[in-house]
């Protein structure tokens, strides 16, 4: 749909729409987690892996298979964010496992 040649004129909007939707997923997902270590809640650390899911998969990984045109420095630049996304699931995992062993 948005992979052929000509850019369509739903392509722009639907493209920019993903990125404002990005921004503000990703924004709300590292306030409710910064809440959840500041106070050792479970709710909230989990709150903030499920927002991290959509991030992962309509942000970064659909924006690039939509894109009409990519290079190689966008894919190398989105493995940036998919990294850091990546770390925090590992380490959110045991440190939700300890609170709920604290409380």
């Amino acid at each position: 749909f948005f992979n052929s040649n000509k850019h369509t004129e739903l392509a722009t909007p639907v493209e920019l729409s993903l990125i404002f939707m990005l921004s503000l997923f990703d924004y709300f997902r590292i306030n409710v987690a910064t809440q959840g270590n500041k106070k050792s809640k479970v709710v909230p650390m989990a709150w903030a892996t499920l927002l991290g899911c959509p991030i992962v998969i309509g942000g970064y990984v659909v924006l690039l298979k939509m894109q009409t045109q990519t290079s190689p420095f966008d894919n190398y630049l989105n493995t940036v964010p998919l990294s850091f996304i990546a770390t925090e699931f590992a380490l959110s995992v045991p440190a939700m496992i300890a609170f709920q062993k604290k409380s």
